[in-house]
């Protein structure tokens, strides 16, 4: 919230550590229930969710030199039937990992994957959605393969750390 500001205008700025540069005010949309920053993954790169109440969405935005200005807003991904949550970005193999909530009763949370960050219709399960599963971070990574970790309570009460592999290539759990 800024002040001054009615509680149903969220704005998300970005302060940079260079003394004369002024804070880079992010675009948001008019009506937007939350925008949450999840992950600062390249030099000026940001990956951004929105939720609207109706559908939520998935930016990332790249900033400036100086971080003062947006020089491109993309949109990675759109979706009305889930809520995207807690995104990551594997920069080496251009693999995208999410938690995506189903808007319907007693749902269960699924951590999903997205290769090569340009199609948003190519979403592949990493988890069956059965189980709660959540908070999906990449590992260092190999030359074909990397491993993505995430929680998950797999068929019983407690939620461990559980890993998969995979597939850089592809975007493919092994």
């Amino acid at each position: 919230q800024c002040p001054g500001r009615s509680e149903q205008t969220t704005e998300l700025v970005v302060y940079s550590t260079a003394a004369d540069t002024a804070p880079a005010l992010l675009p948001t949309t008019p009506g937007t229930l939350y925008d949450i920053p999840y992950h600062w993954y390249a030099p000026r790169q940001l990956l951004v969710g929105h939720n609207d109440g109706s559908e939520t969405s998935l930016w990332r935005y790249e900033l400036s030199e100086n971080c003062a200005t947006v020089e491109k807003q993309t949109l990675i991904a759109r979706e009305a039937a889930v809520d995207i949550w807690q995104a990551r970005m594997s920069l080496q193999h251009g693999l995208l990992a999410i938690t995506s909530l189903a808007r319907a009763p007693n749902s269960q949370s699924q951590v999903r994957i997205l290769h090569e960050f340009t199609q948003p219709s190519r979403w592949r399960p990493v988890t069956g959605g059965a189980d709660w599963a959540d908070k999906p971070r990449w590992a260092q990574a190999q030359d074909t393969a990397t491993s993505l970790y995430y929680l998950s309570n797999q068929g019983s009460d407690i939620f461990n750390v559980w890993s998969a592999t995979i597939d850089a290539t592809t975007g493919r759990r092994d």
